[in-house]
């Protein structure tokens, strides 16, 4: 997957589609943050955030990586690495009023934030759900 590769040191690109179909943003400023929000009027805005030294983490995003493939097209995905970026991290849980935890998972519409959910619940979150009944 494109996605790992940055974490691995590759060449990073703003954003990168893998074969499974999730085109990922990165976010790695406050100003790629308020890119996100300015989307949230049009189309899910969908932002998960990743700690590269957790092994849960990486195991919860494999596995949305893989329930999400089929809606990729449906919705604009933002990823952010909280290790890299903590800075921008912490602007996440200020502006959104969400205490930081990882790996977490947020949904944000028209109102703001629809749904946030963290660790094993990001598992319970439905693409369904998200993309045809979005409140």
């Amino acid at each position: 997957m494109k996605l790992f590769k940055s974490l691995f040191g590759l060449p990073d690109e703003s954003i990168e589609e893998d074969n499974q179909g999730i085109a990922w943003i990165h976010i790695q400023s406050v100003a790629d943050l308020d890119q996100l929000e300015s989307g949230r009027a049009s189309r899910p805005q969908i932002l998960f955030k990743h700690s590269t030294s957790c092994g849960l983490s990486s195991m919860m995003l494999r596995r949305f990586e893989k329930r999400w493939e089929s809606v990729g097209h449906l919705a604009d995905f933002y990823y952010l690495d909280l290790i890299a970026h903590r800075g921008v991290s912490n602007e996440v849980a200020q502006r959104y009023g969400v205490r930081h935890q990882s790996p977490q998972l947020f949904i944000l519409g028209p109102e703001g934030v629809l749904r946030h959910v963290s660790h094993g619940d990001i598992s319970a979150v439905s693409p369904e759900d998200v993309i045809k009944n979005p409140a």
